[in-house]
This record gives structure tokens, sequence and C-alpha cells, in this order.
């Protein structure tokens, strides 16, 4: 099955950082300029579409609706146990915050409604940043790997206690 779609309707489903990574990630910057402007609409094969997905989102202007569900998600799938504690590894969980602001190019030109939910979104995610990067908002728990390493992992329930989920 082939889906048609417009680099538009990837965005507004806060998919285009995966697009990127899947489907364009030999494209230089300038046509990703162009083809987000152009927003022409092309195909994209099922396949893709379930590695982005795309088929399991819902399109909706309530970003920070959408950013705590993806990391809610992200804590319910990337958490281990260890002594009886539910954790998620501390770069895991700043990686993908940080990433989340890539979704939505520079160059993509929204509506009214849409642009402030972005700088809404933004703004949150900012906000959410800073309450896991500080140590002392957040327990942390140092973890000696196989290979000599220490991992940092933060209790998960920590992190979700972080987001507003009333918003």
């Amino acid at each position: 099955m082939d889906i048609l779609i417009t680099p538009e309707d990837v965005i507004k489903r806060c998919l285009w950082s995966r697009y990127k990574k899947f489907a364009l990630n030999k494209v230089p910057e300038e046509k990703l300029r162009e083809i987000v402007q152009k927003n022409e609409p092309f195909v994209i094969e099922e396949d893709l579409a379930y590695v982005i997905g795309l088929l399991k989102i819902v399109e909706t202007d309530n970003l920070v609706h959408r950013f705590n569900q993806d990391i809610t998600h992200l804590l319910n799938v990337r958490s281990t146990i260890s002594d009886e504690k539910v954790l998620i590894n501390k770069s895991v969980i700043v990686k993908e915050i940080i990433e989340y602001k890539d979704r939505f190019p520079e160059y993509y030109n929204a509506d009214k409604k849409y642009t402030e939910s972005i700088l809404d979104l933004n703004e949150y995610v900012t906000t959410v940043y800073n309450k896991i990067v500080e140590i002392e908002e957040i327990k942390i728990k140092k973890i000696k790997g196989n290979i000599e390493r220490v991992y940092t992992f933060l209790l998960s329930n920590a992190v979700k206690k972080s987001l507003n989920l009333k918003r």
C-alpha cells in the first residue's frame, strides 16, 4: 500500500525528524527547506510509514499533549528494573527531549494556531528539560556497566512527575 502525504502532514504529526532520519538522511538541508516550502504531495510506502510511526499517529495541534504521550511511551518501553526500582537511562530521555524540537524545522511556515502551539511546546520542552537535568529535582542512580563504564539512570516515576500531564 502506498500513502499520499505532504511534508506538512509529516511535520504536524511530529514525525519530521524520524522521516528525515529514515528517508532523507542524505538530502542536503537546502533541499529539505525546498521540500517543506513547496509542500507537494508525495507517496510514502507502508513500510516506511510504519517505521516512522505514521500509522499510529493522529494529527493534533495540542503538541504539549503529544510530547507528554511520546515521553510516557518512551518511559514505558525503555525503562528497566534495578533493585526493585523502575529506571530510565538519563541519556535516552535527555536525547529524546532535545530531539523533540527538531521535529519542527525552522523553515516550516505554519498557520497562526499551529505556530502558537509550536511556541508553547518549545517553552514546555525547555521547562521539562531543565527539571530533568537538575540533579536536585530528580533522584539519580549510577550503575556500573560491564565495560568499566558508569551509566546514569533516573527514576522513571520522577521523570513522569516532571511532566504536566493535565495539559
